[in-house]
């Protein structure tokens, strides 16, 4: 195995993933706990879109995230929108306020040199114009754009001795 650390954003829908994963779930969050080359950033975003969700998903946040707090700044805030106006000249439909989020979330990423990022929001995060977007605005402002994960992936990751 590597000797790498990973750095990683763990979007809100895994973290429901998780929860929902009762064969699995709770043994892979024991695992991640336990993964000192696997470090998931503490972003302010996630754990304020996890404050509506059942209490049960912001204790597995609060239970594998870092401790070092990455808040909204306004470098991660120009990324984001930098990666919207893009995601619409290339022909993105959503609106603003329906994507922006998950905009902020890449932003934040890239600029933490993330190395992955988990997410199943394929309608939003994951769409083909986001990705491109992600892609062309990075390369445009010397970010190296993370790798996007599924669930999936993450229990694949952990599931050898699951």
């Amino acid at each position: 195995m590597s000797d790498k650390i990973l750095n990683v954003i763990i979007d809100s829908c895994t973290y429901g993933n998780l929860i929902k994963d009762k064969l699995d779930g709770e043994k892979i969050v024991e695992k991640i706990m336990r993964d000192n080359k696997f470090v998931v950033y503490n972003f302010r975003v996630i754990r304020n879109e996890l404050r509506n969700a059942p209490k049960p998903v912001l204790t597995i946040y609060d239970k594998i995230v870092s401790s070092n707090i990455i808040t909204e700044s306004s470098q991660i805030l120009k990324l984001a929108e930098e990666y919207y106006n893009e995601y619409i000249n290339n022909g993105g439909g959503k609106g603003k306020k329906s994507i922006v989020t998950d905009f902020k979330i890449v932003a934040c990423a890239s600029i933490k040199n993330c190395d992955l990022i988990f997410s199943d929001d394929c309608a939003t995060m994951k769409c083909k114009n986001a990705l491109n977007a992600y892609r062309i605005v990075n390369l445009r402002f010397n970010y190296r754009t993370p790798t996007f994960y599924s669930y999936s992936d993450l229990k694949k990751r952990y599931s050898t001795t699951c």
